[in-house]
């Protein structure tokens, strides 16, 4: 058999074919704001009807898996995330993936409590719609599982629409005293201005020329009850009304759920880089 001489030249040959295949491209080069993968929590979802995929999109976090026992909620929230999604009927097997950073639960409340301890077990960090449990002895339960030494650095956060956004971002005044609307019921499921499908139980807003995609804290200024939406839509055709409203977002500010105009401060949401 003859052995062929590894010379200089062919190792440097060889070696130059290997990493042309192989690079790796500075984060700047991906552009401002833009969030590595690698520098993204994973997220599995569990319970895809309004509240669910209203909490889809959130800065920092890539969802991996969505879990519900309706199958047209599945399908409604892949659709939403754009597919590449594991999806499951049974929570506990969303739970076991190992690729999941952050269980969110976002069930009918008598779930909240046997979702999260299920969760804890497992190791990981859990954000929990409200109310956390129904009973003082489902949240004890929910502790106990929590503080068990198996993993490290288990959290658990009980959410609304503006947890996950207060902690690292800043705000920039647009507005005050504007007129705030909502939509009508008879647009949900409709195609948005930037193409997306309305959803009326999501935290989104339609405004005249802010840029599709752009976050914003919306106050109450008769209460001081704040909601984050994104613009996602053109719109009020009205002088007078400065931001239409998703219906869920309108409702959780308002003071009067029978008016359909409250007077509010928008800002701008800065996320980090």
């Amino acid at each position: 058999m003859k052995i062929e001489k590894n010379t200089r030249r062919k190792f440097l040959k060889n070696t130059a074919t290997i990493i042309a295949g192989f690079s790796i491209v500075p984060r700047h080069v991906l552009g401002k704001g833009f969030i590595a993968p690698s520098d993204q929590l994973t997220k599995g979802i569990i319970g895809l009807g309004g509240m669910g995929r209203g909490h889809i999109g959130y800065a920092g976090t890539r969802v991996v898996a969505i879990c519900d026992v309706d199958k047209n909620h599945l399908l409604s929230a892949e659709k939403l995330i754009g597919g590449g999604v594991k999806t499951f009927h049974n929570h506990q097997e969303l739970i076991a993936l190992p690729e999941v950073d952050i269980v969110h639960i976002a069930t009918p409340p008598h779930w909240h409590g046997i979702m999260a301890v299920d969760a804890a077990k497992a190791g990981k960090d859990i954000w929990c719609e409200k109310p956390m449990t129904r009973t003082i002895g489902e949240g004890k339960k929910v502790v106990e599982a929590v503080k068990v030494d198996t993993f490290k650095f288990k959290k658990i956060l009980c959410v609304d629409s503006l947890d996950l956004y207060h902690a690292n971002s800043k705000f920039r005044l647009f507005k005050k005293n504007a007129h705030a609307s909502y939509y009508h019921h008879k647009f949900n499921g409709r195609r948005t201005a930037s193409g997306k499908k309305f959803d009326n139980n999501g935290y989104t807003a339609a405004h005249k020329k802010l840029p599709f995609g752009t976050k914003l804290k919306v106050t109450n200024e008769a209460n001081g009850k704040s909601v984050i939406v994104e613009v996602t839509d053109r719109g009020p055709f009205s002088k007078a009304r400065e931001i239409d409203l998703s219906r869920r977002a309108f409702m959780e500010i308002t003071s009067n759920k029978n008016s359909g105009v409250t007077i509010v401060t928008i800002e701008e949401v800065i996320e980090p880089d």
